[in-house]
């Protein structure tokens, strides 16, 4: 009995101390005590803090929660010898020299991460410092080391460029990557999450009755609420590495390689968060969201009309979603671009197609973000290869990041080149304020 009692005194005390901790951090001091009061559980705090730093706006809504556990804050002097590269080649050398896994300074690092963020890594967590060492941001950590990597897919195709000729990694050529598209479209990346977090939201406010007649008790009408549950997922991507790349020395080429991993996560959770299934260790994406509004061509598919766009426009309206923050817009594929470039939006008259091909490309007045992220292989009763737009508020997809970047080395599957296989996991989650935000129109026939 006594042991109970004292776990749950215990429990209480680390509770009340996890939330003070984190009202400390962000200047938010009456709120942590109004909470730790109540009894609000540490998932739920973490949750209304940042719900408080969106509703500030500005650079405070991007702030992390806590300072990432894979930030060890290395010194300039230690940073100046230790690049992407090198320390990639550290791990391929341990790995060739019979080791499980990272030795030497990489082992102490990756230890110390593991320790902070109480984890196992699969192979080796590089710290962000070292990551992001080439790359031309300023002290990633203070913001969303994520945000900056779902921007990073422009330094994929231009970084041969500031390569030297001297050097000669001008053979490296990476991927011809489709394009992340939903950080670009107004999504919200929450970084520095530490444990689960939970977003208290309204799902129902209360409601005015009129009185009649007069003295009649008003009927109660009382607010519900819900969560969004952002907990860790691990999304994992693959990367190759050239041998000559792996050589060289110069900034240019840690920076090629560094986008190239950059690039391959980012796909993967830009995916996830557009059509993830919600099982198999995948979020639940925009695409099978609970309430996800749809103008529908058909029982089997067919050709985008005007006033299927101008539906979707109209249930976001509906839903109270239609909020100029500067977010709303459209995403589709490359072919129902195509086919909204061709199509007249009326059937006679002069014509006017659905998106203008005047710069910037806009749908009913809202701008068009075009990804191959979207499926173009959809059936719908008999109509096959059908593809998707989706209108929304791109501000209300959340994306969190707990900030790990875990890295397997694989020297093997291209021995005979020389080129090494590099398995890169993050620790990431999706969630959505509101499903009806969002509608598509997905059985579109772009022939």
């Amino acid at each position: 009995m006594n042991a109970r009692v004292n776990s749950a005194v215990a429990s209480e005390r680390e509770r009340a101390k996890e939330i003070r901790e984190l009202a400390g951090r962000h200047h938010l001091g009456a709120l942590g005590e109004f909470h730790v009061d109540q009894g609000t559980p540490v998932e739920l705090f973490r949750g209304i803090v940042l719900n408080e730093l969106n509703a500030r706006g500005g650079e405070q809504g991007s702030r992390p929660l806590y300072e990432p556990a894979g930030h060890l804050g290395l010194s300039r002097r230690e940073l100046a010898k230790h690049n992407l590269l090198e320390y990639l080649k550290s791990l391929v050398e341990a790995r060739a020299a019979g080791a499980t896994g990272p030795v030497g300074l990489a082992k102490e690092w990756s230890d110390e991460i593991a320790r902070r963020a109480g984890i196992t890594a699969r192979g080796a967590f590089c710290p962000l410092d070292v990551y992001m060492r080439d790359a031309e941001v300023d002290a990633p950590w203070k913001g969303s080391t994520f945000q900056r990597t779902l921007t990073a897919s422009g330094g994929v195709s231009s970084g041969g460029a500031v390569v030297q000729s001297t050097v000669a990694a001008a053979d490296y050529i990476p991927p011809n990557y489709n394009q992340p598209m939903c950080v670009r479209a107004g999504a919200r990346v929450l970084p520095g999450l530490q444990g689960n977090v939970l977003l208290p939201k309204m799902s129902a406010g209360k409601s005015g009755t009129w009185v009649n007649p007069e003295n009649t008790a008003v009927t109660e009408a009382d607010p519900t609420f819900a969560q969004v549950s952002l907990s860790p997922h691990q999304v994992g991507a693959v990367c190759d590495i050239s041998r000559q790349l792996l050589l060289q020395s110069n900034p240019a080429a840690a920076e090629l390689a560094r986008a190239d991993i950059a690039v391959a996560l980012a796909l993967a959770i830009d995916e996830g968060a557009l059509t993830g299934s919600g099982s198999s260790g995948q979020p639940t994406g925009i695409f099978n969201q609970s309430g996800l509004g749809v103008a529908a061509v058909g029982a089997n598919g067919g050709a985008w009309t005007w006033t299927l766009a101008t539906s979707n426009l109209q249930n976001v309206a509906a839903a109270n979603r239609l909020i100029e923050d500067g977010s709303l817009g459209w995403m589709m594929s490359a072919s129902a671009w195509g086919h909204a470039l061709r199509t007249n939006r009326v059937t006679n008259g002069f014509p006017e197609f659905l998106i203008d091909s005047k710069k910037p490309f806009e749908l009913v007045n809202y701008p068009v973000h075009v990804t191959q992220q979207i499926p173009i292989n959809l059936t719908k009763g008999t109509g096959t290869n059908l593809t998707a737009a989706i209108f929304g508020l791109w501000s209300d997809l959340l994306i969190g990041e707990w900030g790990l970047l875990d890295i397997l080395v694989d020297p093997f599957t291209f021995s005979n080149t020389g080129a090494i296989r590099i398995r890169a996991f993050q620790t990431v989650d999706v969630g959505v304020r509101y499903g009806a935000a969002f509608s598509t129109t997905n059985d579109i026939n772009t022939t």
